[in-house]
């Protein structure tokens, strides 16, 4: 594959970004129908006591198939042996399953979290990884999160975004918005945008003040 061509499906995982990520990662693995992996042990999915909890494979139902015309040409006399050896293909198809999609999961994760390789190599299935990466993702520090609430209350265009636009650095002030609330959705309400708006201004020169709220003022659709 051409490395210009390829592209992952969900941004790369950092601190900003890891509750959507992952979200928006869990999305896309379901959709492939391989996210099972995360959220179960080899050992446990596909020994023949949990067969029963779970759709069968093609290969798993053409078996089956032919277990029965096989039983119907021979017989009740090959009833239990039919029946073990059957178990016993099951369980082993299973687990050829398992191995790929575990595989395909692995690579994926490595792709979209470069920066945890480590974490995922050391965890050995999955679902260790997955979990692994959960845990140390949503333990967020309280100095982070003062310090990231400060970024947006106490807005300073000269040192945060230097010559952008009061338009810019409105829709800089909504990404750190959108970060914050990941981590503290009970905040909502005291950042809505005309908070969000007022603390842009408090950001500005006395002059860029006066002409931006004068411009802004004109086109009420600017804030979304």
């Amino acid at each position: 594959m051409n490395p210009g061509q390829f592209k992952i499906p969900v941004d790369k995982l950092t601190k900003a970004n890891w509750r959507q990520v992952l979200t928006d990662l869990r999305l896309w693995l379901e959709s492939k129908g391989i996210f099972y992996v995360c959220l179960n042990e080899k050992e446990y999915y596909c020994s023949k006591r949990n067969y029963q909890s779970r759709v069968p494979t093609e290969i798993e139902i053409l078996t089956s198939t032919v277990a029965a015309l096989q039983l119907e040409k021979n017989g009740k006399a090959d009833v239990l042996s039919g029946t073990k050896d059957h178990n016993e293909v099951l369980n082993h198809e299973r687990s050829i399953q398992w191995d790929k999609d575990a595989s395909a999961v692995i690579f994926w994760l490595r792709q979209c979290c470069t920066n945890d390789i480590d974490v995922i190599e050391e965890q050995g299935t999955p679902k260790k990884a997955w979990d692994a990466l959960y845990q140390k993702y949503s333990k967020v520090k309280a100095g982070e999160l003062r310090q990231l609430e400060r970024e947006i209350t106490s807005f300073d265009r000269s040192s945060q975004a230097p010559g952008k636009s009061p338009e810019d650095c409105f829709a800089y002030l909504k990404v750190l918005r959108r970060r914050f609330l990941l981590l503290k959705p009970e905040k909502k309400e005291s950042l809505n945008d005309e908070n969000l708006f007022g603390y842009l201004l408090d950001g500005l020169s006395e002059l860029e003040w006066k002409l931006t709220k004068d411009t802004l003022d004109a086109q009420p659709k600017y804030i979304m």
